[in-house]
C-alpha cells in the first residue's frame, strides 16, 4: 500500500457509520478530452449595467432618463448603477439636473471596452463521461487505458456509450470551469461554444472505497475520491450503474484468526475504535526494548501498510508465507522494494505453494520474483512448498499471523475481498522463535517433503 492509499484509510474509515472499509482500490474515471471551439473575449472588469452606462454616455447622452429610455430599464436602476460608477471615478453626477458625465478615468474605461472584440479560440476541456459533463481535473492524472490497467486500476462505467452532443457543453458549464482557473477567469470569458468532438478518450486517477457489513452477506457499498475528496456525486452515479455489481465485487467473512498462546491472547489488543489503540506506524518503528511485548490486532486495511514497512524498514530479516503470488501484488513498485531490501543485506525468504501446481498464482509474478532471486542468491529463498496453508509475515522484531493472503490479496477476477483479520505480535522473544521455527521447517524442503506449515 502506497502513501496515498494508507492516508485514504485513515481519512475514510468512518465515512459510513455501521460499515467497516475492507479496502482501498486505485480505480479509473473515463473522460474525454474535447476540441472545442468557443467565441470569447477578453473578460470586462465592470458588471454588465455598468457597462452599457458607460457605454451610453461615451456615444453623447447625459440624462438618466434617456440612458434608461434606451437601455429600457427603471431609472431607479440607472441612478444606483451611476452612483456606483461616480465612486469609482469613472463619472461626474450632478443630482440637480440628473445628468452625468465621462471623468478622465470613464473615457479610458470607455475606449477600452470599444477595443475589446471577440474572437475564435480553441480549448481543450476535460469531459466526464461518469457525470456526463464537462469537469475541470489536474492534467497529470489524466492517463490511457494501457496504463490504466498496467497500474491495476478499476475501470469505471460511463454514463453514456453514445457520443458527446455538441449541446452537452454549453458558455456556462466551460466559464463555470474558468472560475477555477484563476488566472485565465481574470482574462476570459466564454460567450458561446461554436463546435465541440471528442479528441481522444483517457482515464483520471481515483479510488474506490469498498465497504461492508458482515452482517450482510456479501453486500458491499463504494465511495468514489476524485481529486482527494469524496465525490457523492459519482457515489450516485456509480450506484446509477449498477454498483458493487456493476464491477463484480463482492465481501465475504474471511478465514476465522489463529489462536494465539493464551499469554499473548489476553495481552491482544482488539483494534475497536483507532483512536484506542497504539498508532501502527509508532508501534512499527518504535525503538526494541528489551523483554518489551505488545500484541496488537490487525485490520485487513493494515496489512498492506506493515508489508510496505517491512520492505522499507527491515535491517535483518523478512519471511513471507503465503499459498499464492498474484501479478496484481507483485508490482514493479513490490519489486523494487524489495530489491532495496535486498541491497540493505536484509535476508529475505518468499514462501509460496498450495497442492501440486501453481494454478493458484500468476506465472509472470513468479518469474521476476525468480529472476530477482537469480541477481540476489545470497540474501534471497524463494521457496515453493506444496502445503502452505500459513499466512505469516516476520520482519525484524515483528511477527505478524493472519489470514491475509500477503502476496495474492488483490487480482482476483470476481474481485472478491474478505475481512481478514490477523495479529501483530511485537518483541525480539517471539519474533525470533517463529523464525527460528519456520526456517527450520524449510531447510528440508528440497528434495520438496510435505511438510505442513
Amino acid at each position: 500500500m502506497d502513501d496515498a492509499s494508507a492516508t485514504l484509510y485513515r481519512q475514510f474509515a468512518n465515512k459510513r457509520p455501521g460499515l467497516r472499509l475492507v479496502s482501498v482500490e486505485p480505480a479509473a474515471l473515463p473522460i474525454t478530452i474535447l476540441n472545442t471551439t468557443v467565441l470569447a473575449q477578453e473578460k470586462k472588469p465592470l458588471p454588465l449595467l455598468d457597462e452599457f452606462v458607460i457605454r451610453a454616455i461615451s456615444g453623447g447622452l447625459r440624462a438618466v432618463s434617456d440612458i434608461g429610455g434606451l437601455l429600457g430599464l427603471e431609472e431607479s436602476l440607472i441612478a444606483a448603477s451611476i452612483v456606483d460608477l461616480a465612486t469609482a471615478g469613472n463619472l461626474r453626477y450632478n443630482p440637480t439636473l440628473r445628468t452625468a458625465t465621462l471623468t478622465a478615468i470613464g473615457e479610458q474605461v470607455a475606449q477600452d471596452l470599444s477595443a475589446v472584440t471577440p474572437v475564435e479560440l480553441s480549448i481543450k476541456p476535460a469531459f466526464d463521461r461518469m457525470l456526463w459533463r464537462v469537469a475541470d481535473y489536474a492534467r497529470d492524472d489524466i492517463i490511457n487505458k494501457s496504463l490504466a490497467v498496467d497500474e491495476g486500476r478499476i475501470m469505471l462505467p460511463a454514463r453514456h456509450l453514445k457520443h458527446i452532443a455538441g449541446d452537452e457543453v454549453t458558455a456556462r458549464s466551460l466559464n463555470l470551469l474558468l472560475q477555477g482557473d484563476l488566472e485565465n477567469a481574470r482574462q476570459l470569458e466564454i460567450l458561446r461554444v461554436i463546435r465541440t468532438k471528442a479528441s481522444v478518450h483517457r482515464y483520471l486517477r481515483c479510488w474506490l472505497l469498498v465497504f461492508a457489513n458482515e452482517s450482510r452477506g456479501s453486500a458491499a457499498e463504494l465511495a468514489v475520491v476524485v481529486n482527494d475528496a469524496s465525490s457523492s456525486l459519482h457515489d450516485i452515479a456509480l450506484e446509477e450503474a449498477g454498483g458493487a455489481e456493476r464491477l463484480g465485487i463482492s465481501v465475504h467473512a474471511g478465514d476465522s484468526r489463529t489462536e494465539l498462546d493464551p499469554a499473548l491472547e489476553v495481552a491482544r489488543i482488539q483494534t475497536i475504535e483507532p483512536a484506542s489503540i497504539p498508532d501502527l506506524l509508532s508501534v512499527l518503528t518504535a525503538a526494541p526494548i528489551e523483554e518489551s511485548l505488545l500484541v496488537r490486532s490487525l485490520d485487513m486495511y493494515e496489512h498492506r501498510i506493515v508489508l510496505r514497512e517491512a520492505f522499507e524498514t527491515a535491517t535483518q530479516r523478512i519471511l513471507i508465507v503465503s499459498p499464492w503470488v498474484k501479478g496484481a501484488v507483485v508490482t514493479t513498485e513490490f519489486l523494487a522494494a524489495a530489491e532495496n531490501a535486498l541491497r540493505r543485506g536484509v535476508q529475505l525468504d518468499i514462501v509460496h505453494g498450495y497442492g501440486d501446481d501453481d494454478r493458484g498464482s500468476d506465472a509472470h509474478a513468479l518469474r521476476k520474483l525468480s529472476n530477482l532471486q537469480s541477481r540476489f542468491k545470497k540474501n534471497f529463498n524463494l521457496i515453493r512448498h506444496p502445503n502452505t496453508h500459513a499466512k505469516v509475515l516476520i520482519f525484524d522484531d515483528v511477527w505478524i499471523s493472519t489470514s491475509f493472503n500477503w502476496l495474492s490479496f488483490k487480482g482476483a477476477a470476481d474481485r472478491t475481498y474478505r475481512m481478514e483479520e490477523g495479529t501483530l505480535v511485537k518483541s525480539n522473544e517471539h519474533a525470533d522463535r517463529e523464525y527460528a521455527q519456520y526456517r527450520e521447517r524449510l531447510a528440508d524442503i528440497n528434495p520438496p517433503a510435505p511438510v505442513r506449515l
